[in-house]
């Protein structure tokens, strides 16, 4: 841990044993996928902005290392730039910020592979906007998830498993074979370029037997040496196991007590489960409940998303059907059936097919995205401009129509309380989110979205 005479360090005022930026930015990871019970992007995000401005899980809250990319787009966020939009996309803004923080979720995460590299791209955006860079998060925790099952070759089945994800997890093609480029192997130099920085990884990983080998060969290469050694290592420690880290490098590590909680939780994630999860809440354990507001001669019932899986959301597990969800919503009167999910919500809750069978039992779809915990945006209010008058005449008529997002609060109440604004002019704002939340408890969930309410008048 103590550098050897001659070193040149970066950092002369830094005490050894205290991670970089990149331990730092893992640890906030971790932190809200433990909290959070997944990735969401604005908890996250608002993590980062506070390591920057803060010094939340920096030890002793200093932050002394920073690239210039990841604190232009961390001060973006501050600005309230949307952290799907925050992160620089041009192809010269492909530095390794995001690929040095993703392991920790491979190693919380436990679902299916394409859902692992959904995220992995996901959590790059609030720095890292670029496809490639998504790529190579991806790919990592592919290749982590590898190494953690033991496999003989775990970079090729990485390989294989991503050029078969990659259409569905949503990673452009051109960008998966540049990434995977056999070529790279030979110009490995240990810079901050992403591609650069993850076969550099790699040749230090498989040229060498054990951890303190593996990192001391990812620093010989110069350059961004913390990162490459963070993102080697952090292959390695799977390979070599938690004994084969030298005792003195473990012993001299600093911030105990801000990583230890959090190593503590993933470890308890990580235990086997019971046989049969009692509390997994299914379509027949708990039929789907739909908060009901009247609209004149029409109804808007707001609700979860239907069918949903989820093994980990912060209300418990889920296992839902959909058909037997949604001919439950056919009973309740619905005609129409507003989704507000995002695209990549589909593939996470397991409901792609949710279009086709919602026409199949009767009812015209409409897909509104909204970024979740986040008011509707330009894009939303295009879409609406066109559906909004469909459904007013539906409830008109008398129709029902069912407005649900994943959990059937944040998005779906104030979607909600937009639409019973537009179908009866004389309720204001307040009136409508009273309204909506007292027959959907907690509805409309953050300051953002009351404020975008209060703009609809």
């Amino acid at each position: 841990m103590v550098p050897p005479k001659g070193f040149r360090r970066a950092h002369l005022g830094v005490s050894p044993g205290t991670w970089s930026d990149d331990g730092a930015q893992a640890l906030v990871l971790l932190d809200s996928l433990l909290s959070r019970s997944g990735l969401e992007l604005t908890h996250f995000a608002d993590g980062l902005r506070r390591w920057l401005h803060e010094g939340f899980y920096a030890v002793g809250g200093q932050v002394f290392d920073v690239g210039i990319q990841t604190s232009k787009a961390i001060n973006r966020l501050a600005q309230g730039v949307p952290p799907e939009q925050a992160g620089p996309c041009e192809e010269g803004n492909n530095g390794n910020g995001s690929l040095m923080r993703v392991l920790p979720l491979a190693l919380w995460h436990q679902g299916p592979d394409e859902e692992l590299a959904i995220l992995a791209g996901r959590q790059s955006l609030p720095t890292h906007g670029h496809p490639r860079s998504q790529v190579a998060c991806a790919f990592y925790c592919l290749w982590a998830r590898a190494t953690l099952a033991g496999q003989a070759d775990a970079w090729a089945w990485a390989d294989g498993r991503l050029r078969e994800l990659g259409a569905a997890a949503g990673l452009p093609s051109n960008e998966i074979e540049l990434v995977l480029d056999p070529a790279h192997a030979a110009k490995a130099g240990g810079t901050g370029y992403v591609v650069d920085c993850l076969w550099s990884a790699r040749q230090a990983v498989e040229t060498t037997g054990d951890f303190r080998e593996c990192i001391r060969r990812a620093v010989a290469f110069g350059h961004d040496t913390d990162t490459t050694a963070a993102v080697a290592g952090g292959i390695a420690g799977l390979r070599h196991g938690f004994k084969g880290i030298p005792s003195t490098w473990r012993d001299g590590l600093l911030g105990v007590g801000l990583y230890q909680p959090l190593l503590d939780g993933l470890l308890k994630r990580r235990l086997p489960a019971r046989p049969v999860d009692v509390a997994v809440k299914t379509s027949a354990s708990h039929p789907i409940r739909v908060a009901t507001l009247k609209a004149g001669a029409g109804r808007i019932g707001v609700t979860f998303c239907p069918g949903k899986k989820q093994r980990n959301a912060i209300s418990g597990a889920w296992d839902r059907d959909l058909a037997t969800d949604l001919a439950a919503l056919g009973s309740w009167g619905a005609r129409h059936l507003v989704t507000l999910i995002e695209d990549h919500e589909f593939v996470e809750l397991q409901v792609e097919d949710l279009p086709q069978q919602a026409a199949a039992h009767g009812m015209r779809w409409h897909h509104l995205p909204i970024v979740d915990e986040q008011a509707p945006d330009r894009r939303f209010e295009q879409a609406w401009r066109a559906v909004c008058p469909q459904l007013l005449e539906a409830l008109r008529t008398g129709d029902g129509i069912i407005v649900h997002c994943k959990g059937g609060l944040g998005r779906a109440g104030t979607v909600a309380a937009k639409l019973l604004m537009a179908a009866l002019p004389d309720v204001e704002p307040a009136e409508a989110m009273a309204r909506v939340r007292a027959v959907r408890r907690n509805a409309i969930e953050t300051r953002v979205q009351e404020i975008y309410l209060h703009t609809q008048r």
